[in-house]
Parts: C-alpha cells; structure tokens; sequence
C-alpha cells in the first residue's frame, strides 16, 4: 500500500499538472481570442511555469538531504 508520504507527492503532483493544464488551455483560448500580445496572460504563464518548476526543484532537493 501507498505511504502517506508518496500518497502526499503523488496529490501535489497532480494538482500541478490540473494546475499546468488549465493554464494552458486557458492560454490557448486568448490566443485564439488575440490576446497573445497582452502582458498578462504572459506573465500568468511565466509565474505558474516558474511556480511549479519551484515546487519539483524543492521536492527533489527535500529528496536529495533523506
């Protein structure tokens, strides 16, 4: 059975990839709309992009010190 350490990652995981998903989806559709050229979505992108490229690098460094 699944500890409750790799039942934890394993849920943070895949709330980052919904999280991952629904940003690019929604990134898709102001595309479509012609709003590509507007900051904000842009910025969105970037800053949940760098948050969940935070979230791994800290995981894997927690993993590296055990």
């Amino acid at each position: 059975m699944i500890d409750e350490r790799s039942s934890a990652l394993l849920f943070k995981t895949c709330l980052a990839g919904c999280v991952l998903g629904t940003v690019a989806t929604l990134y898709f559709l102001l595309g479509l709309a012609g709003y590509v050229y507007n900051p904000l979505p842009n910025v969105a992108v970037v800053s949940v992009l760098a948050a969940c490229a935070l979230f791994f690098w800290m995981r894997t460094a927690r993993q590296a010190e055990r």
